[in-house]
């Protein structure tokens, strides 16, 4: 179990109001994941589940900017391929990719994932080649996974590739601020009035947020 110390979230310079607050939401959670960075050599799996996709992208930025973590490079990967099934390889092309900082430790996010897991229907292809390939992942990436993915692409991923579950380190669960929460609530139920409006306003989310 990892135990980590306190850090006051003023260490971050210049946060932007939705980072400070989310991560007051999420103080202890992301403790332990600043715990898994820091101490995690060679392959480790975490799994960072958030719900909200924009959340996961400040949760990096707040990784990225801490101090207790300047020896520590992280390399965002996105796979957001519906189709892909095969992502040992996947991981493999990209990293000749990835400028290496030879005096940090590498951790690599892989973001995206959730396209091809799928929200239903059984054995997902992808799972089924993780599960599969899962002996062949420590030596193919010696460096910490972290995975940031929604809570249901999680249970899935325990699910249908269970034996790459167990190489599972620990899952840091944040949970999306009630004042997000209740926007996007306001903004289903005010847009499920006007079909053409919800459309146009879907489209330019999904535009931000891929």
């Amino acid at each position: 179990m990892l135990s980590p110390e306190p850090s006051p979230l003023s260490n971050l310079p210049d946060q932007p109001a939705e980072l400070g607050g989310l991560l007051a939401h999420n103080q202890e959670v992301f403790q332990f994941l600043l715990a898994f960075v820091q101490m995690s050599k060679g392959f480790k799996v975490g799994f960072m589940e958030v719900n909200f996709p924009p959340d996961g992208d400040l949760l990096i930025m707040a990784l990225r900017e801490h101090p207790k973590c300047v020896g520590i490079q992280f390399a965002v990967l996105r796979f957001a391929d519906p189709d892909l099934r095969f992502l040992l390889e996947a991981i493999k092309e990209e990293l000749p990719k990835i400028e290496i900082q030879p005096d940090k430790k590498l951790v690599l996010v892989l973001q995206g994932l959730e396209k091809a897991i799928a929200y239903s229907g059984d054995n997902p292809p992808i799972l089924t080649n993780i599960n599969y390939a899962r002996d062949s992942f420590p030596g193919a990436i010696p460096h910490p996974l972290l995975f940031a993915l929604p809570d249901y692409a999680v249970t899935r991923i325990a699910q249908f590739a269970p034996d790459f579950w167990a190489w599972t380190s620990s899952t840091f669960k944040f949970q999306t601020l009630p004042e997000t929460r209740d926007r996007l609530t306001s903004e289903v139920s005010s847009y499920s009035h006007n079909p053409n409006r919800f459309l146009q306003n879907l489209k330019g989310a999904i535009a931000l947020i891929y």
